[in-house]
Formats: structure tokens, sequence, C-alpha cells
């Protein structure tokens, strides 16, 4: 199944919302997604990796990139509903900050977080 990305703009913040791995097949679409909406915004770039099963170095190399030019330009990067895994991979590739930005949005996990959670303890 390829990846999906889903762009939302609310005022003066951009959400990308992926479904699916961020690695090497998704890189320039990735690329392509977040300098869309780094262009369409002049606030907060959010991404909501909820629904990421997997990423490797590429994946995180392109949102690594985001995240600077974010920073640089001023403005707001972070990576909300991240699995712990995945921001523990993001420490290992020794992307540090990218992993900071994974955990500087505490959400309550959606439903399908809730279900999952269900139907694990039964």
């Amino acid at each position: 199944m390829a990846t999906t990305f889903r762009t939302r703009l609310r005022g003066d913040i951009a959400i990308l919302v992926i479904d699916g791995d961020l690695d090497i097949a998704a890189r320039v679409d990735l690329a392509s997604a977040l300098l869309d909406l780094e262009q369409r915004t002049s606030g907060t770039l959010i991404v909501d990796v909820a629904s990421v099963p997997f990423a490797d170095c590429s994946g995180l190399r392109e949102l690594e990139r985001s995240r600077r030019r974010m920073e640089a330009a001023g403005r707001g990067f972070h990576v909300r509903r991240a699995d712990p895994e995945l921001v523990r991979v993001a420490r290992l590739a020794r992307y540090a900050e990218l992993a900071e930005a994974m955990t500087s949005i505490i959400l309550p996990p959606g439903p399908a977080k809730h279900a999952e959670s269900a139907r694990l303890r039964t």
C-alpha cells in the first residue's frame, strides 16, 4: 500500500497527516508535501504520524530537513502522536531535535489507539 498524505490548514497552523510507511519509496512525496505546507503557512507545521507503522532514515531525514527550515524561519514544527519506537529510532539516527519535536506536543491518542489498546489488553 502506498503512503498517503493529507493536508489541512487551520489559521496559521498547517497539518500533514501521514498514513503508511516513511521510507525511501515515500521520500520524494513526503519532501514535496512538507515543502508545500511550509510555503502555504506562516505559522506552525504539525505532522501527524499516528498511522505510520515504519520509518527509515530517509523518511526521518525529510522530517528533520523540514524541522530545520521551519526553525530557521522562526516557525514551529511538531510531530504529534509518534509511537515511542519512532522517537527511539529518531534518537538512534542522531536526530535528537526531531525526537524532541516528536515529544513536544502531548495529545490524547485518537479512537484507533484506544481500540488498539483495548484489544491488546483482552
